[in-house]
């Protein structure tokens, strides 16, 4: 699969050609974390289960968000090249104010533009760089109805381990694009990253954890890519 962006300013591309539409896509990279904190603590305070427990199955929502992770970015937000190629024409084609949703030819190519490929077009623009709540909040239910079939009573420690998750996958995302990152690992993490989206967008599908890529030898490995 071939690397291609429009542009790695912070700057944004207009999707939709409704207003109403338009800030939908747009999202404040603190807002997830005033959404989900207070459901998190109130999830571990209504807890059924004790200390030793409600850790354990917590660290199991925990490692169960960053599979999940994996395998969205990997199978679900990545399309096949030929669609990624045509997308990028029409979006580089494109003044800024010029809506991208109504030029693609197909609603695959639409699909796969608002859930990933903007990002990877405008793999900078900080207003896009975690998920709005109209997409989270309703996959966040489904998570939640599974995983209340899956563990019963142990899933309240279990989510809110997942919505862990997900807040450092978000966090991550944008630190990663915009922050200096002075630890070892945010150094991995980041340039794992860069990788992706500048080298090689079939490795290094991973935001918050090399894990799985390992795992599946999808890994970069000592690779190098720019810095966003």
């Amino acid at each position: 699969m071939g690397t291609y962006f429009v542009s790695n300013r912070d700057e944004s591309v207009r999707m939709f050609k409704s207003d109403w539409l338009e800030r939908t896509t747009y999202v404040h990279p603190w807002v997830p974390h005033l959404i989900y904190i207070p459901n998190l603590v109130a999830l571990l305070w209504f807890s059924p289960l004790g200390p030793g427990a409600t850790a354990l199955y917590f660290a199991v929502g925990l490692l169960i968000w960053t599979f999940i992770e994996y395998l969205l970015h990997r199978f679900a937000f990545h399309a096949p090249d030929e669609i990624l190629q045509e997308t990028h024409e029409v979006s580089a084609g494109l003044e800024l104010n010029q809506a991208v949703i109504p030029e693609l030819p197909t609603l695959r190519h639409v699909i796969y533009f608002i859930f990933h490929g903007v990002h990877h077009e405008y793999p900078s623009d900080s207003k896009r760089l975690v998920m709005p709540p109209v997409a989270s909040l309703p996959m966040g239910l489904v998570a939640w109805l599974i995983f209340s079939l899956i563990f019963g009573d142990k899933a309240i420690p279990a989510f809110a381990g997942l919505l862990v998750g997900y807040l450092i996958y978000d966090t991550t995302h944008f630190v990663v694009h915009h922050r200096s990152v002075p630890t070892a690992f945010g150094k991995l993490i980041k340039k794992a990253h860069m990788r992706h989206h500048f080298l090689d967008p079939d490795e290094d599908y991973g935001v918050s954890s090399p894990l799985w890529d390992i795992i599946f030898r999808t890994y970069g490995g000592k690779k190098t890519a720019p810095s966003a």
